[in-house]
């Protein structure tokens, strides 16, 4: 008797040293993202909340330069030496997932029992371009959409009335963009519109010219995604209408501005830029500016106001395949997605796991049904393997012809040719 009761009483104390050590074990996750300052701010935030309700773990969180994120982050996850977690730009999902780096989601990890019933608690169509053979591989921390912001002030001293006047097609723009531009000696000291190119990156031209693309029935590639078609008749149209603004309307510099990828909304900030196309998310950017409570949001303008055709894209939140905690990934995700009132408010990220549109921030939020109704008439970016090449050959297209006076046909096919390259 004595020796089963011994026995009972050494088999507790392991079974108790066994789960103590279970929850003592300690979990170190790599998280890397882009660089945005109120989204780092809140991942802070939100990092310190996780480490305290699981002292055993540790999120070591690395940001890098927009510009560069992209290309550092391809590197490392194909030597071996990538994060556990990271957010990504959709119109690369295709690369990664390809090249076979992304892990499915856990379910389980987001409590739920299989992926089809998770999907059913975010937005309707917000993982459609995450999603890869019934699988999710990302969870978009924001799911977005460009409209234009306009300079209220900058329209009354034009003698515009913004309630009325602002521009709802690309000719409209084009003409009050010129009207509100002022020039001395050669530079402009206030803009009426420009485009993020070349200082933003390759994604931002692409994310700004393919809608507008769209608009006149042209695309970046052929109907079966093996050659280019950047030099169709109707894309011929679309760059036209793109960059006439600078080469023909004098609308504003793209050489000159305070603007650059960390801080991409800079010059419509500081109120010396009229009309800027950005998303939900730059509205923290702007508080405390000199144009804060004097702008307003308008939907992106469009070539056929009866076919409206506007852009769909997401950053979001994957987890590498290789990683041997992508369980542990997935449930510090889960917790990062539950706060959405806290994107919306502080980041202006509109986050798709639902519950955050009944929340008084989401009911306060300015110019939100703008966003939201854009989102209804939106398209993602193109899908190929070879996304960086080529909106890298798009964003020098652009740049030629509007800083180096490249005649519009001559710059189209070019890329074309380029495109067709890459596409070998």
């Amino acid at each position: 008797m004595k020796r089963h009761v011994w026995s009972v009483l050494v088999l507790g104390a392991l079974l108790a040293a066994s789960q103590g050590s279970g929850q003592a074990q300690k979990v170190t996750l790599n998280f890397w993202t882009h660089s945005h300052p109120q989204m780092i701010t809140v991942n802070k935030q939100l990092i310190a909340e996780y480490q305290k309700l699981y002292p055993n773990v540790t999120i070591n969180y690395q940001t890098f330069p927009t510009d560069e994120y992209l290309t550092k982050l391809k590197t490392a996850l194909a030597t071996g030496t990538g994060p556990d977690a990271f957010d990504l730009f959709d119109g690369d999902l295709a690369v990664y997932y390809s090249q076979h780096q992304l892990a499915p989601v856990d379910p389980k990890a987001f409590g739920f029992s299989s992926a089809a019933i998770m999907k059913n608690a975010w937005l309707k169509g917000s993982l459609a371009g995450s999603t890869f053979d019934n699988n999710i591989y990302q969870l978009p921390m924001e799911f977005n959409t460009f409209s234009l912001y306009i300079n209220t002030d900058l329209y009354k001293a034009a003698g515009l009335n913004p309630d009325k006047d602002y521009p709802k097609t690309w000719d409209e723009l084009a003409k009050v963009g010129q009207r509100i531009a002022k020039w001395e000696n050669g530079k402009a000291t206030i803009e009426g519109f420009k485009w993020p190119v070349p200082k933003l990156g390759d994604v931002w031209s692409e994310i700004t010219f393919e809608p507008l693309l769209r608009q006149f029935g042209g695309s970046v590639l052929s109907a079966d995604g093996k050659s280019g078609a950047i030099n169709s008749p109707q894309a011929i149209s679309a760059i036209h209408a793109y960059t006439d603004m600078i080469t023909k309307y004098k609308t504003g510099d793209q050489n000159t501005g305070r603007y650059d990828p960390l801080t991409p909304n800079e010059d419509f900030a500081q109120g010396t830029l009229a009309n800027w196309i950005t998303g939900p998310w730059a509205i923290p950017t702007l508080e405390g500016k000199p144009v804060w409570g004097h702008y307003k949001v308008v939907p992106l303008p469009q070539k056929d106001l009866k076919n409206p055709v506007t852009l769909l894209y997401a950053w979001g939140w994957s987890v590498n395949a290789a990683s041997k905690q992508q369980s542990q990934a997935w449930k510090w995700i889960s917790f990062l997605s539950k706060h959405g009132e806290q994107w919306l408010k502080d980041v202006g990220y509109i986050q798709p796991r639902l519950g955050w549109e009944r929340s008084a921030t989401a009911k306060s939020q300015p110019f939100l049904s703008v966003f939201l109704n854009d989102m209804k008439k939106g398209q993602y970016t193109v899908r190929t393997t070879r996304y960086a090449e080529i909106t890298r050959s798009i964003d020098n297209m652009l740049t030629r012809i509007m800083m180096q006076g490249q005649d519009v046909t001559a710059a189209a096919n070019q890329a074309k040719s380029e495109v067709d390259d890459i596409l070998k």
